[in-house]
């Protein structure tokens, strides 16, 4: 974990309140799967605003992607800083993958979501049976974890 700006310096640097609740977007690093995961996050905003006042949301932008790719997320855009996203963010909506860990490594309440191609579903759905989806809840051995 490495960690280059504090929190207000952060939130600071993009016109964000140090002590406004913030959350994390971390969508995913592949346009395939961006195209199927940003549409639900960005549904879910609205109805996180509402019940939370004052938030506000930093994306985690993976290298090399396009940013017309996170416009629906109409939130503050971070390229290649996840560790100061994460440190500066109080929970994360985050899409399933290796970002699981790093959420975890921050110590930072998550939200795991991930779309699957239609085709991918139906052929999967037969053979494939989960507790879990987030690989921290994977190498943690366990479907939850308390502090």
């Amino acid at each position: 974990m490495r960690v280059n700006a504090p929190r207000a310096e952060l939130l600071r640097e993009h016109g964000l309140a140090a002590d406004a609740p913030t959350v994390a977007l971390l969508p995913g690093s592949r346009p395939n799967e961006l195209r199927r995961i940003i549409p639900g996050m960005a549904a879910s905003l609205p109805l996180i605003r509402a019940r939370v006042p004052g938030v506000q949301f930093l994306v985690a932008a993976a290298p090399n992607l396009a940013d017309e790719l996170f416009a629906p997320l109409l939130s503050v855009l971070v390229r290649e800083r996840t560790d100061d996203v994460l440190a500066a963010s109080d929970v994360v909506i985050t899409a399933s993958g290796t970002a699981t860990v790093q959420a975890a490594i921050h110590e930072r309440p998550m939200v795991v979501v991930y779309r699957l191609s239609p085709l991918t579903y139906l052929i999967g759905k037969p053979f494939v049976r989960v507790d879990t989806y987030a690989m921290a809840n994977l190498v943690a051995g366990r479907a939850w974890c308390r502090s």
